[in-house]
């Protein structure tokens, strides 16, 4: 008996610490697969931090209202006076009217007409192009000397002639007047021209001025010898 307890003994004693072992929860709150317990809030206590005043704040410049120019309409207009017109007499105005008058006509007095071959002379005759060309026409300039002291107007142009011919001109440019100042002056004169020119041409020219019948007077040199431009017209 005394054998078989001592023999038991060992056994009671691994149960004892089997039972020891053992965790104190109930079964039903054993966890299983490994669940995770249920989260815990914690109170965190509020912390409040008491800031230092900013340093070196910058200060703003105080503004300034603009002031407004005055309004230009408020200001004051000068007054202005009319202007008094003197009345004038019938025989006021019309005394005005003739000063008038005979002003404009001064002022528009044409130069008077020259007497072809006295004091108008002519002492030189050019052209341009030169030769002239078939069916192109040339401009000739003629240098006119007026002894007279004063203005003269002359109705002029260019006559042209073949140099065998003596009887009858083989044409003549447009005829214009033109003032001519005391002393020397240039004219010009245009408006002619030849056609069928196969080979070049020869021909001469002189200057020539138109009195109120339309007759025609040549310009002289001042020794009363003729002024003759001898030229060509090439094809």
């Amino acid at each position: 008996m005394k054998t078989t307890f001592i023999q038991i003994l060992p056994v009671i004693f691994i149960l004892g610490l089997a039972l020891g072992c053992a965790p104190a929860h109930p079964p039903d709150q054993i966890q299983l697969f490994n669940t995770p317990a249920p989260a815990t809030l914690v109170a965190v206590p509020q912390v409040t931090l008491a800031l230092p005043p900013p340093t070196g704040a910058s200060t703003l410049p105080a503004l300034t209202p603009a002031t407004l120019p005055p309004d230009p309409t408020s200001a004051a207009l000068p007054t202005i006076t009319p202007l008094s017109v003197p009345t004038l007499s019938a025989a006021g105005r019309t005394a005005t009217a003739e000063t008038l008058a005979a002003q404009t006509s001064a002022t528009n007095v044409p130069a008077p007409t020259a007497v072809l071959g006295e004091n108008i002379f002519v002492t030189g005759l050019r052209m341009n192009p030169s030769p002239a060309k078939n069916a192109q026409p040339p401009t000739f300039f003629a240098t006119f000397l007026n002894t007279t002291g004063e203005s003269r107007s002359v109705n002029w142009c260019v006559e042209i002639w073949r140099p065998d011919e003596t009887k009858k001109s083989f044409g003549v440019t447009t005829c214009r007047p033109r003032t001519l100042p005391p002393g020397t002056s240039e004219a010009s004169s245009s408006d002619w021209k030849v056609s069928g020119i196969g080979a070049c041409t020869p021909f001469r020219a002189r200057a020539i001025g138109l009195d109120q019948d339309q007759a025609r007077t040549p310009f002289t040199q001042p020794n009363g010898s003729p002024l003759w431009l001898d030229f060509q017209v090439c094809p």
